[in-house]
């Protein structure tokens, strides 16, 4: 399927309904080489690759999981503007389950960051955590406001 991952649509695996990351790629200019959806690295399935469609595309059915540690059903959501590092890009608001946002909430970043990790495999875990935290600021810079109940 062709698709452009620079939209601000909300972009779903076709098969597993999960929410998607953009992946991004840049030579040394800056210059964006890749860039395509992915499945959030600590809730990747091993038994598909993801087959992005826009959520509207889909039914607008999604399998809600929280941006910080990948919970299922977030019941918080963070208004934030989009940022990118070399490796990803977050295009809109954040979701939080309970947990992640009372750790946000009281300023505990580290835990966090603690909670999004502990998904990674152990080999992956101590260079997942510096980009995890590098993400985390980001966000913290980008956001836009309090954090809103949904239902």
């Amino acid at each position: 399927m062709d698709y452009d991952p620079l939209t601000r649509d909300e972009w779903v695996c076709r098969i597993c309904r999960r929410p998607l990351d953009l992946y991004q790629r840049h030579d040394d200019d800056g210059t964006v080489v890749d860039a395509r959806w992915i499945h959030p690295s600590a809730d990747r399935p091993a038994d598909h690759d993801p087959d992005p469609v826009p959520l509207e595309a889909s039914g607008g059915e999604m399998v809600g999981t929280c941006d910080f540690c990948s919970d299922p059903g977030p019941t918080w959501r963070y208004p934030c503007g989009d940022f990118s590092v070399p490796w990803y890009g977050s295009v809109g608001d954040w979701a939080a389950c309970d947990a992640c946002h009372d750790l946000i909430e009281r300023g505990v970043w580290t835990a966090v960051a603690g909670r999004a990790v502990a998904k990674y495999p152990e080999a992956l875990r101590r260079g997942a955590r510096r980009e995890v935290e590098q993400i985390h600021r980001l966000f913290r810079k980008h956001r836009l406001g309090d954090a809103v109940r949904e239902p």
